[in-house]
């Protein structure tokens, strides 16, 4: 990499130093993108808004596309968390970016939940866990459609879903494995569950993250009793013994090279909040719009099946968008 190359890269940057850093032993656009997206990963799982933004103007001048794409979404999750929501721009990332498909479908997502559009919320959730190739993945697609079904009020469902996700929890990334724990014990407490639901509430407030997810820590005030303390962390914390314990190691910052890029922002987040506001349709249509989405997401349900749901849908819109004569009333 030419040194005219290393000044145009520091245009306008202010961490120079740390940018210097980052170049040191560089010897292609490669290597230097995988660098940087291996830090962008780390600041993002804490929630470093600016350190993000700062990495990803670099990353977006690398000229190799997916670095390029990469750097995009990431810019599009700094202005998220200042409440700019550019659904446009998800899906044009999308339809081209090859390396974190899911992740940029499920920010899409979000997005639909937080207009209180559950409907199409659970159609790019459903789209993400198609697309998944990771166990982390998997599991934060997984994760939203639970918390969409809780936040309709199919707690019995999204608890199930989350049963489902804990053998593989203790193999997720570790931003991951807390916020799934933390939604685990939301599910629970509302299936009255409460001793199992402080327990894992314990676990979570022991999180490396935890300064970083303040909504964390609203779900332990809301556990907590008057006679009970979730702060204090014994060194023999009880999990139910479904629960994997996550290995020590997976503390440390460097193993979040391993994951994919994460959702724009936490479900938990939005849940309580659009919980509040939204006006819900009948309880007998949302049954059935989640008994099809059930149906369609399922580990069971063969590329075949679902195939065979999608032209049904197909069919049926065609016939309403060109009726036949006899149809109407002719």
């Amino acid at each position: 990499m030419s040194k005219q190359t290393d000044k145009n890269l520091f245009i306008d940057f202010s961490m120079q130093r740390f940018y210097q850093q980052l170049l040191s032993g560089v010897v292609s656009y490669e290597t230097l993108g995988n660098r940087i997206v291996k830090q962008i990963k780390a600041a993002h799982a804490f929630r470093q808004v600016e350190q993000v933004r700062e990495l990803a103007r670099i990353l977006i001048n690398i000229p190799i596309k997916e670095y390029q794409l990469i750097a995009q979404y990431y810019l599009a999750w700094c202005k998220c968390r200042s409440f700019q929501y550019d659904a446009d721009v998800l899906e044009t990332i999308a339809g081209q970016i090859r390396t974190c498909k899911t992740q940029v479908l499920l920010s899409r997502g979000t997005f639909e939940a937080y207009q209180s559009r559950p409907e199409p919320a659970l159609y790019f959730y459903a789209k993400a866990l198609r697309a998944s190739n990771t166990i982390s993945d998997y599991v934060g697609s997984s994760l939203a459609i639970a918390v969409v079904k809780s936040i309709e009020g199919f707690h019995k469902s999204a608890l199930m879903d989350l049963e489902k996700l804990v053998p593989l929890i203790g193999h997720a990334e570790p931003r991951l494995y807390y916020d799934f724990l933390n939604s685990y014990a939301v599910e629970l407490n509302e299936a009255g569950r409460k001793d199992e639901a402080r327990n894992i509430v314990r676990h979570v407030l022991a999180s490396p993250f935890i300064h970083a997810y303040p909504e964390w820590r609203e779900t332990a005030r809301d556990l907590k009793q008057s006679n009970r303390s979730l702060v204090a962390i014994g060194s023999r914390l009880y999990l139910p013994h479904k629960v994997l314990n996550m290995p020590a190691n997976r503390h440390e910052v460097e193993i979040i090279e391993q994951s994919q890029l994460a959702r724009v922002f936490s479900l938990q987040q939005w849940k309580k909040k659009m919980a509040k506001k939204r006006e819900k349709p009948a309880q007998d249509e949302k049954e059935k719009f989640f008994w099809i989405m059930n149906i369609y997401t399922n580990d069971e349900t063969s590329d075949h099946e679902r195939h065979k749901i999608y032209e049904a849908v197909r069919k049926i819109i065609a016939e309403r968008d060109n009726p036949k004569p006899d149809d109407d009333g002719a």
